[in-house]
């Protein structure tokens, strides 16, 4: 039997205090329900455009939206770009980049943008001009993301302590005697804001409020275990904390646990919640869906994310969306069957791409940040080096509007939105080996490779099938958007797959993207069986036809591999 993740402590609140506490919290939070009911974004959308500052450090945080404008941090600059087209309207500094990193999301602040640097300063930025307003020095360099909390930005230091400025004019809120508070626990995880509370986690596996103003302890709360890197979500009424398998909520006013639920698997990232649903993925990549309400999982099973989760979810109303490892953005019903909407973030072109640049519709190839689900391979011989496939994203994704938008690795923006993009392109398809045309061998390790995208709404997996002469085909979709069909002596598993026999073979390969944009491509191959049996480049010698029989594709087909010949 496992022990309970949290131990009751008792509240430490004046009545009055609970009260200011309970407006303030109130208010704020009537503000973020207001703007999350404007927010729609129910199904797949095409890209509108994707901006792109190319980086050696992936950016650590999610872009920020105000009036129609995105701020976002990318390596050594703060970037403002115009929602509507993706141009670039500024950049901070407008000449050469600070000594260091911007690593966390930019904070909108009483009409003044806060950006802190790794090179321990808080810049001030004029959010219409991209001008400087003022800067401050940090005692040490910052340990997480800053948070705002009233009137005053508090950061985590990497000495254990939390410093607070004024947003007004970047001056020390507490006194030159003692300019921080220490954590002699030790900072763990990140900070976020509660009302006039900024809440932190120690070493001890306790959580606590600390007032900024007094500096004083409103409540703390232990728990019996910690994710790696602890964090809080706060709505108008509840903390929802992880601790190991189970998602706690808290009093905001007190701290004192109100329920908890055991999902029995070991929780990743920060639950995300709002008024009627919360949100939490396990390490493994499951997600479970709560009814803040009643506190029951809406989902009867854990629904799986088919890679591991790279980021918080970010609810969606009723619908959430979370990239994945595999480099996908994963839109999720949790009372439906698989995602309502799957995109494949691709890396852009090899060569280097001027500083603010960005791409209407569909991005070309190119380098990036690798990692994500196997795919199948073509087994023998000596592979080459894995060209990268896909980009994960950098931080979680963003809702304005209609307009989703998800920060990515190579420093790249992308905006999905039904009308600021247009999709009336289906998938390409594209015959990698043989060529379309050629004379070859029907027999075993015969293997054809098609190469099949869609980087405007991205590729309807379970569209694509194949046929021969009229006939399906097995195949196995790898996650670099090829396909390859294997034949062998049996067929494999389903018999379908046998050796090809001497005549023209018509091959079709249909698809659709995600906006119901179809594409029916034609190709042919010539058999003769008289000729000896070829392979693909890359692959030393056939292996006798026992190729790998590899992963199958995620939503693909049957992914079925060759048994040999």
């Amino acid at each position: 039997m496992q022990s309970p993740a949290i131990t009751p402590v008792s509240p430490r609140r004046t009545i009055a205090k609970m009260q200011k506490m309970r407006l303030l919290t109130v208010s704020l939070g009537a503000m973020a329900l207001v703007s999350a009911a404007l927010a729609q974004f129910d199904g797949p959308a095409p890209l509108a455009w994707r901006w792109v500052q190319p980086t050696s450090v992936a950016p650590g945080g999610s872009p920020l939206v105000n009036n129609d404008l995105i701020y976002q941090s990318v390596g050594g600059r703060i970037f403002c770009i115009e929602k509507k087209t993706g141009n670039l309207k500024w950049r901070f500094p407008q000449l050469d980049p600070i000594a260091g990193t911007f690593r966390t999301s930019p904070i909108l602040a009483g009409g003044t943008i806060l950006a802190a640097g790794d090179n321990k300063i808080v810049y001030a930025i004029d959010p219409v001009t991209g001008q400087s307003k003022w800067s401050a020095n940090l005692p040490e360099g910052i340990l997480g993301s800053p948070v705002l909390v009233g009137a005053y930005l508090v950061v985590a230091l990497s000495t254990n302590e939390l410093y607070a400025l004024n947003v007004t004019d970047g001056t020390p809120v507490w006194p030159d005697s003692a300019p921080t508070f220490k954590v002699f626990e030790g900072l763990q995880g990140t900070i976020t804001a509660s009302g006039p509370d900024v809440l932190y986690f120690n070493g001890h596996n306790q959580m606590i409020a600390l007032n900024i103003v007094s500096r004083k302890i409103d409540w703390h709360q232990e728990f019996s275990q910690l994710p790696p890197n602890p964090g809080a979500f706060v709505t108008t009424d509840a903390i929802y904390v992880n601790s190991g398998p189970y998602l706690i909520s808290l009093n905001p006013i007190s701290g004192v646990a109100r329920w908890q639920a055991n999902t029995e698997v070991q929780l990743a990232f920060t639950p995300i919640a709002s008024a009627s649903k919360i949100v939490v993925v396990s390490q493994d990549g499951k997600a479970f869906v709560f009814d803040a309400a009643s506190r029951k999982a809406i989902n009867k099973a854990p629904i799986d994310l088919g890679s591991l989760p790279m980021t918080a979810p970010t609810l969606l109303g009723d619908k959430f969306v979370i990239p994945t490892a595999n480099g996908a953005i994963n839109l999720i019903d949790p009372t439906k069957t698989g995602p309502l909407w799957e995109y494949i973030v691709r890396p852009l072109a090899d060569s280097v791409v001027s500083s603010g640049t960005r791409t209407n519709g569909p991005g070309g190839r190119g380098g990036g940040f690798g990692g994500g689900q196997a795919g199948g391979g073509l087994g023998g011989g000596q592979q080459k080096p894995e060209k990268i496939s896909e980009i994960q994203a950098a931080a979680p994704a963003v809702l304005d509007g209609q307009t989703l938008l998800v920060p990515a690795r190579d420093g790249s923006l992308l905006a999905f939105d039904k009308d600021l993009g247009v999709d009336l392109t289906p998938p390409e398809v594209k015959m990698q080996f043989p060529n379309s045309g050629d004379q070859v061998s029907g027999q075993a390790p015969l293997v054809l490779q098609f190469k099949v995208t869609d980087d405007n709404s991205g590729l309807r997996n379970d569209s694509v099938k194949i046929t021969i002469n009229g006939q399906p085909v097995d195949f196995i979709p790898n996650k670099d958007g090829t396909i390859l069909v294997r034949f062998s002596r049996t067929g494999g598993p389903s018999g379908r797959n046998k050796p090809l026999s001497d005549g023209r073979k018509d091959i079709v390969v249909t698809a659709s993207d995600w906006m119901g944009n179809e594409i029916k491509k034609a190709f042919s191959l010539a058999i003769d069986n008289s000729l000896p049996p070829i392979v693909i480049p890359g692959q030393e010698k056939p292996n006798n036809g026992l190729n790998g029989a590899g992963g199958p594709g995620k939503g693909g087909g049957p992914g079925t591999g060759s048994d040999g010949g």
